[in-house]
């Protein structure tokens, strides 16, 4: 910690992106400065469902591919990509607690901020475009506003602030991640602070699991024995309910992303006092 710059990360937008918060700088004095960047990983890893509710998440994440199934199969054409992506954006929004009102802007944001993301971290080495972060942060900044005002809403109990968020489809063990920053976990974090915790992780989340569904698609076509596999596991799941198998599924995906990871990855270089390699 501290070592490690996020001058890039920065540029991408450090007041709506949680990779660009560094930890702070030591002081000479007896007050210890608090690190928001600790913080804010304590709360994510409080607010978000751990593996003891892995089938509660399998059955939001059944729930989020269902509706965005509807459209996406009616259309002329299947785009793999766009079912993947409108998937992950409704698993977002219901278990972040967003209303259905909230898509657009949560799309949006989302698809101009995973832009800006790639190309910070690797397009801007090939290409210029001088719009990308700039509409980026814009978008993201629309995100993290929307959710500040959400946060302070379940915080507030404000019914009418709070319309449209309830879901009558998200299992009863899963409390939205903005209701828990807002009753149960975040410490001294402002409702900005949660809000950046939770646009950050809608982020990352969208962008790759669309990404992870098209190269364990693409791997699968690939190497035919591993196809078979998942055709019958497939088949064998009735349609009206969530997958029974995680396990086998998991195993068989794990395979294909092991080889071809999705993430994004940035290297860090370890720099002294005066920012030097």
């Amino acid at each position: 910690q501290g070592k490690y710059p996020s001058r890039v990360y920065a540029e991408r937008g450090a007041d709506n992106f949680m990779l660009a918060l560094d930890p702070p700088k030591p002081r000479q004095c007896p007050v210890k400065p608090r690190d928001v960047h600790e913080d804010q990983r304590n709360a994510f890893r409080e607010c978000f469902p751990g593996t003891a509710k892995a089938k509660d998440v399998a059955e939001v994440a059944y729930q989020a591919c269902k509706a965005a199934a509807i459209l996406s199969l009616r259309a002329q054409e299947f785009d793999l990509a766009l079912l993947a992506e409108q998937a992950a954006l409704r698993f977002c929004q219901k278990l972040m607690g967003y209303s259905l009102t909230d898509f657009p802007l949560l799309e949006g944001a989302i698809r101009a901020g995973y832009a800006g993301l790639v190309y910070q971290v690797l397009g801007r080495h090939f290409v210029t475009d001088p719009t990308v972060i700039p509409l980026a942060r814009a978008a993201m900044g629309k995100l993290v506003a929307r959710t500040s005002t959400l946060i302070d809403a379940y915080h507030e109990g404000d019914e009418d602030a709070l319309k449209g968020t309830e879901d009558l489809a998200l299992p009863q063990g899963i409390k939205p991640v903005m209701r828990r920053l807002a009753e149960d976990v975040g410490g001294d974090m402002s409702s900005e602070q949660r809000a950046i915790l939770v646009a950050g992780s809608a982020l990352g989340t969208v962008g790759n699991v669309q990404a992870a569904v098209c190269i364990a698609i693409k791997w699968f076509f690939e190497h035919p024995h591993e196809f078979g596999k998942a055709r019958k596991l497939a088949l064998c799941n009735p349609s009206d309910k969530p997958v029974p198998v995680l396990g086998e599924w998991k195993d068989l995906i794990q395979a294909a992303l092991r080889e071809d990871p999705p993430v994004p990855l940035l290297p860090r270089l370890e720099v002294d006092q005066n920012g030097k390699r």
